[in-house]
């Protein structure tokens, strides 16, 4: 096997200059070249990739902040209402104050109240 060489290409140590067959160069040269044409086109996959997950993440987050804010607003209303069911009516009112209160008595307050 060692003996077997191809005609066409030489090695260089042993006979001088080498030489290569112009397909072979033809080849190379078609090859380096198809990938410099295509290099501006796979640069701009690249950033439309990019670009798409920026995208995709900044909904993610928005629909986070969208959930978030909605738990927010249901415990807000949740607290609201709390508070109005807090407010004493007027019957409740009326009771309290035919109630014996000495934290509360005020003299003036209770002429007002007398019915």
């Amino acid at each position: 096997m060692a003996g077997i060489v191809n005609p066409q290409i030489t090695d260089a140590t042993e006979s001088g200059p080498t030489t290569v067959n112009p397909q072979i160069t033809d080849a190379v040269t078609q090859s380096n070249v198809k990938v410099l044409g295509e290099a501006p086109a796979m640069a701009m996959g690249t950033v439309y990739q990019a670009m798409a997950q920026a995208v995709g993440l900044s909904m993610q987050n928005a629909v986070s902040a969208q959930q978030q804010m909605s738990t927010i607003a249901a415990a807000t209303t949740a607290q609201g209402v709390n508070l109005i069911y807090s407010v004493p009516t007027e019957l409740e009112l009326d009771d309290f104050h035919d109630h014996d209160h000495d934290d509360f008595e005020d003299d003036e307050d209770d002429d007002d109240h007398e019915r």
